[in-house]
């Protein structure tokens, strides 16, 4: 009985380690393509007007020191491995994923607005052309 609960523990601790590390590697994964999104977005903003590029320079930077900030948090806060601060950082981890989803909502609102701001410029310049 005694060999059972040890093989049944070990087997708990050998599923939680595959667990965790199987959610580390999703963590990655995601973080690796939010940097390639990031990098398309940036690559994008050169081609822009220098007005929009400026502002969108000055978001990213913005994002990017906010985005920065919370990484080396979270790191400092992985350091310590005790019971309040794992519940402490869990709790700070789901109120970034929501700042981030939020910020992201907010950028495709502003990509409607932007692309819906160009077709009525391009409708007024048409009209103009078509009265001279």
């Amino acid at each position: 009985m005694a060999e059972r609960t040890k093989q049944a523990e070990a087997n708990i601790k050998s599923a939680d380690a595959k667990r965790r590390a199987d959610l580390q590697d999703r963590v990655n994964k995601a973080h690796e393509l939010s940097k390639e999104r990031a990098d398309k977005l940036s690559q994008k903003s050169d081609e822009v007007s220098e007005e929009a590029s400026a502002l969108w320079r000055t978001a990213k930077a913005n994002w990017n020191t906010h985005v920065q900030h919370l990484h080396d948090n979270v790191a400092d806060k992985r350091a310590r491995l005790d019971l309040r601060a794992a519940l402490g950082e869990a709790d700070s981890a789901e109120r970034y994923a929501a700042s981030a989803v939020d910020f992201a909502l907010s950028a495709i609102d502003e990509a409607e607005y932007a692309v819906l701001d160009a077709i009525l410029a391009r409708v007024d310049a048409d009209d103009l052309a078509v009265k001279s």
